[in-house]
């Protein structure tokens, strides 16, 4: 059997993150004294923890907490809970939200639609970070522009083919994702004050970043 390829493993992507995240940081305006809820941190490489340790940070994920590496960092607070379900957190709790990463994985529409509000409600300012649909390599499957392959092309590579990182689920279907672009984002989004800029990830990787909220950097 073919052994399941990862970019990861042979790329050095820290000082990209590193890049990604002061790139987010000024975009989102992010000053000193700001609370940050950090929605679907994971287990640590990508979480805003990993590069900040100055702002106080509350990371939010359905990983247990013996799978979130930055747990125990002294401005960092880990809370499990849904991305569509942040009940216990009241509006504007946050100065600032941010998520990586997750809101392309949230189906069926309705429960993305629901995240994307509960991550503007939670706080003043966000920030998210999501894959475009015109990456030249797709980010999760790591196939060249696999997001325009068809469908049925798409099925047939992932059922024989042991493509990136997301294999199949236990139900045996696999994962699908929202590959969009920039422009159907801030549709999602719909909010006047919301922006959406392209930040490549390397050479190949093309993500989508989009800011929204109440008195942002100009420019």
């Amino acid at each position: 059997m073919m052994a399941r390829m990862d970019v990861r493993r042979i790329v050095n992507t820290a000082e990209l993150r590193r890049r990604r995240y002061e790139r987010l940081a000024r975009l989102v305006g992010l000053r000193p004294g700001d609370r940050i809820i950090d929605i679907g941190c994971g287990p640590g490489g990508g979480a805003i923890a990993a590069w900040n340790m100055t702002n106080e940070i509350v990371g939010v994920d359905l990983l247990p907490p013996e799978g979130v590496r930055v747990v125990g960092r002294p401005n960092f607070r880990y809370e499990r809970a849904d991305a569509t379900d942040l009940a216990a957190v009241g509006d504007a709790a946050f100065d600032v939200a941010f998520s990586i990463g997750l809101l392309e994985h949230i189906r069926p529409d309705e429960r993305l639609a629901t995240a994307i509000r509960e991550l503007r409600r939670v706080a003043r300012r966000y920030c998210a970070v999501v894959p475009h649909r015109g990456a030249f390599v797709e980010p999760h499957f790591q196939a060249p522009f696999f997001s325009l392959w068809p469908d049925a092309l798409k099925s047939a590579a992932v059922r024989r083919l042991p493509l990136g990182t997301q294999g199949r689920r236990s139900d045996g279907q696999w994962q699908r994702t929202h590959w969009l672009s920039g422009n159907e984002w801030l549709r999602r989004f719909d909010d006047p004050s919301a922006r959406a800029y392209r930040h490549w990830y390397g050479p190949l990787l093309l993500y989508t970043i989009i800011v929204g909220g109440e008195g942002l950097p100009r420019g």
